[in-house]
Formats: C-alpha cells, sequence, structure tokens
C-alpha cells in the first residue's frame, strides 16, 4: 500500500508545512507533496510519537509533524523513510508518498 493511501496516515500526510530555516528570502510554506525530504527525527512524549520531517523547498529548511498514537507504527515508518534516506541523500516528497510501506 501506498504511504499517503494508509489508513494510519488519514489526515497525516502531507504533513503541515512550516518554515524552520530561513537561508534568504521566504516564500509561501509549501503545500502538500512539494520539497525534497532531507531528514527525520522522531520522538515520544507521553503517550504519543511524533516524526518531524525536514523538507527543502525554493531554498529554504521546512519541518513538517505527524503524531502518533501506535508506537509501533510510528517506529516501523521511521524505519522505513531512515533506510531510503540512506539509499539517497534526499527524496521528493512526492516519492515519499508513492513508498510501498506493508506495515
Amino acid at each position: 500500500m501506498k504511504l499517503r493511501e494508509h489508513p494510519k496516515l488519514k489526515g497525516k500526510w502531507p504533513p503541515q508545512w512550516e518554515i524552520n530555516q530561513v537561508d534568504g528570502p521566504v516564500s509561501p510554506n509549501p503545500e502538500g507533496e512539494q520539497g525534497v525530504l532531507k531528514d527525520v527525527k522522531r520522538y515520544w512524549l507521553e503517550s504519543r510519537g511524533h516524526l518531524a520531517l525536514f523538507i527543502r523547498h525554493n531554498g529554504q529548511r521546512y519541518l513538517g509533524q505527524m503524531e502518533f498514537n501506535d508506537k509501533p507504527f510510528q517506529e516501523a515508518l521511521y524505519t522505513e523513510l531512515i533506510a531510503e534516506l540512506k539509499r539517497c541523500d534526499s527524496i521528493p516528497i512526492e516519492k515519499v508518498g508513492d513508498l510501498d510501506i506493508g506495515f
């Protein structure tokens, strides 16, 4: 199943992108599956997990966050995204949405 179609990501994918680091003139925040994934971080606070996705778009760095109640799902998604980033330095967000995930 494509990542963007997974029932546990309904309403979470793609995340809302917010400026994270200003490197010149600020352009409007990207919407949807724009940009290139550069990094993923995970953290767990109380009963909720979070994935922080860092993208580049129009020369700027943006952050999108997804929240989870299902820690095993969050860990599996994090592991998949990190594995993809190890294969290549960056991934277009549209291709992230196309990833075939089986968990």
